[in-house]
């Protein structure tokens, strides 16, 4: 399989995930959820429900880019920091002007009547850009970061795991993952699957929890490669369809369905598209290549466009039914406008800059 192509399937497969994230958001966690659950058609309503899988879908395709990425790293210490800060460069921009953002309108609402809540403080604020605030229990200022700081654990321990693979089995094909890097995956994601249906909240906060997700990912790229034999990646996704079977047959299991099942048809779709050299043809499409290409810009600002819409809406239109479908709308597309401003001048040339200065630390 060519590793030269750019994937478009997993673009276009970005896109629908952060779609679909924002559309829960939408339809579930603004004042106008009530109204929605009577006027909404079912489909709205299903599709919504499940716009929360999202999530899962990141955290497999995290996995497939990132070891596609690393694909050629030496992992020596220059190259592992300059993938670091390359990876930085290209994430926190965006992450940090979201976070401005938010902090200024709760700085305008805090001088309102009426608002209590106070404003987060400098060590908060630090904490965040830094991806830390679940680790340290604090104010977190944009809803969803909790993500990103996953996505920041994830990367990090699978640098380590190909590190400490390369230092106990020399690498024989690619010069970052030995058969031991394999192995190391393989049974972290294992025991990642055993440990989620403990996980609760917790999950939020340590990657081990959502580990799997990503190994999946991983494992998936290696397979079509032939960077590990197809075989282990079967395992897998066996060992996969058992905890699947556990969530359907057993009551009270502490798994959710619906998390691992996006998890599992994600890895499964990328394999088969891939098997069969479609994963730089299929969804070709304008519209999904740019859904995909302002995602993440997307999953940033989304929430505080809806929450500022909809807040809005109610304070002048109260529970009327047809206009909270209006402000339903005027939110969507409101954010796709503020998504693409912020990804054309904020993410597009921070991924330039990233680019710029890949010769130079690698």
């Amino acid at each position: 399989m060519s590793t030269t192509n750019r994937y478009v399937f997993i673009d276009a497969l970005r896109g629908i995930a952060a779609l679909g994230v924002v559309m829960h958001h939408l339809f579930h966690t603004t004042v106008f959820t009530r109204i929605y659950y009577q006027i909404m058609p079912i489909v709205i309503k299903i599709i919504s429900d499940y716009g929360r899988n999202g999530v899962q879908i990141f955290f497999v395709i995290s996995g497939f880019v990132i070891a596609h990425s690393l694909r050629n790293n030496k992992l020596n210490i220059k190259s592992i920091f300059g993938f670091i800060i390359r990876r930085q460069v290209r994430l926190d921009p965006p992450y940090w002007t979201v976070i401005i953002i938010m902090l200024f309108y709760q700085f305008v609402e805090s001088h309102l009547p009426l608002v209590t809540q106070p404003l987060p403080s400098l060590s908060a604020v630090l904490l965040n850009c830094f991806y830390l605030q679940r680790i340290f229990d604090t104010t977190q200022i944009l809803d969803v970061a909790w993500t990103l700081c996953l996505e920041i654990q994830f990367y990090l321990f699978f640098i380590i795991l190909l590190a400490i693979g390369i230092r106990l089995v020399k690498p024989k094909n690619n010069p970052s993952v030995s058969f031991a890097s394999v192995g190391l995956v393989l049974v972290t994601g294992v025991i990642s699957l055993i440990i989620y249906r403990y996980s609760g909240t917790a999950k939020f906060v340590w990657f081990i929890f959502d580990w799997f997700f990503f190994a999946g990912g991983v494992l998936c790229y290696w397979a079509l490669h032939h960077i590990v034999s197809k075989w282990l990646f079967f395992l897998f996704i066996t060992i996969y369809i058992y905890y699947i079977l556990f969530a359907i047959f057993i009551q009270n299991s502490g798994l959710d369905l619906s998390i691992l099942l996006a998890g599992f048809v994600t890895v499964i779709t990328i394999y088969v598209l891939g098997y069969f050299n479609k994963l730089s043809v299929f969804l070709k499409n304008y519209f999904l290549q740019y859904l995909g290409k302002i995602s993440y810009s997307l999953y940033l600002i989304h929430p505080i466009v809806i929450f500022f819409v909809m807040r809005l809406g109610y304070k002048l239109t109260g529970d009327n039914h047809i206009l909270a479908l209006g402000w339903y709308i005027l939110a969507f597309f409101a954010t796709f406008i503020a998504a693409h401003f912020l990804y054309k001048f904020v993410e597009r040339p921070s991924m330039n800059f990233s680019s710029r200065i890949k010769g130079i630390l690698t």
